[in-house]
């Protein structure tokens, strides 16, 4: 099931068969836990076999059956029911992947004691009820009005995301296009990174749909300002724009000129090489930039990149046919 299915299929349930959770199943749930409590700065924990937590008679929306759920929990923090809302929903379409349902729980619910733990900074959010639902659900009407538009908006925000101390790098989205047009039709940015300026924003919309909505480009959105700025993201086997191996990708990156000398490429292309490793896992990371467009060699080299001491045309760059590349490399630490 891909994560547009899970968002289409999930819906609240309540009612839960007296079916156990699998040691793989588990094992999945804990593994995608460590990795959202790390990125959200979270204290989200996976209770099993336990069935006190959603058994009192006062629970909103009669929950039955619940042996197994998440605690939602945190530092106290303007920003923490945010954050606790945007990675808890991560682990509810993960576990509509793996074949369970789910219901976020804000009052229905008991505190069972040694079931969880918590800091003196910390505090309980909500519960999420998990387990093999009786039934799938009652579809909920705002998706089936708005259909597969809404799924697409969704999925720009949440899918994959990467956060950094003054960046947030999230998918493209359509309402995107005049922030986008603002800086890409700046004359000094496109032709560096070896694409035509933008004539206007609906070449800007065009970009988006046909060229940016894909699993491996990101908008590089600045949190002061909640603005798209720039754009990152990377080439497959087959896609990149020089020779690369199978198991291998080819970096890329933007930021909108009056961004720039502020370190923004270096951020985002440091947790750009951290997701390609540790997430995709790919073995080598290649990057390249024009001869005539040295400050983009110097990020790459920030970065931990080491020059091959390589130069190749590439046509399919704007100019590309008259300027060369050159090329750098970044191996996988071991």
């Amino acid at each position: 099931m891909t994560l547009l299915e899970a968002i289409q299929a999930r819906h609240s349930v309540r009612r839960y068969k007296d079916t156990p959770l699998s040691e793989e199943v588990v094992n999945t749930l804990q593994e995608k836990i460590r990795e959202v409590n790390h990125d959200g700065d979270l204290h989200i924990q996976l209770v099993t076999n336990e069935p006190k937590g959603f058994n009192s008679i006062l629970n909103y929306g009669f929950f039955s059956g619940c042996k197994n759920y998440f605690v939602v929990a945190g530092k106290k923090a303007e920003d923490l029911d945010e954050r606790a809302g945007y990675y808890g929903e991560q682990l509810v379409l993960l576990a509509q992947q793996l074949g369970l349902n789910t219901c976020w729980a804000g009052v229905s619910y008991q505190k069972v004691a040694g079931t969880y733990e918590l800091n003196d900074d910390e505090k309980i959010v909500c519960y999420i009820a998990l387990g093999y639902g009786e039934t799938p659900g009652t579809e909920r009407k705002h998706l089936s009005t708005n259909g597969a538009q809404e799924l697409r908006e969704y999925l720009a925000i949440h899918q994959d995301s990467i956060e950094t101390e003054r960046l947030l790098l999230r998918r493209w989205k359509p309402s995107d296009a005049e922030a986008l047009y603002k800086y890409a039709c700046d004359p000094e940015v496109g032709p560096h990174a070896g694409w035509p300026p933008h004539k206007n924003v609906e070449e800007s919309k065009m970009i988006i749909r046909e060229l940016f909505t894909n699993d491996y480009t990101w908008a590089v959105i600045l949190k002061e300002t909640n603005e798209p700025i720039g754009c990152m993201g990377y080439y497959p086997f087959g896609k990149s724009n020089i020779e690369i191996g199978e198991n291998d990708a080819e970096v890329g990156y933007w930021i909108g000129k009056p961004h720039w000398n502020n370190g923004y490429c270096t951020e985002a292309l440091q947790a750009m090489i951290h997701y390609c490793y540790e997430k995709k896992h790919f073995q080598t990371l290649w990057a390249d930039f024009f001869v005539d467009n040295p400050a983009s060699g110097r990020v790459m080299e920030k970065c931990g990149f080491t020059d091959t001491g390589k130069e190749n045309y590439c046509s399919n760059l704007y100019h590309g046919e008259d300027r060369p590349v050159h090329i750098m490399i970044l191996e996988k630490k071991q």
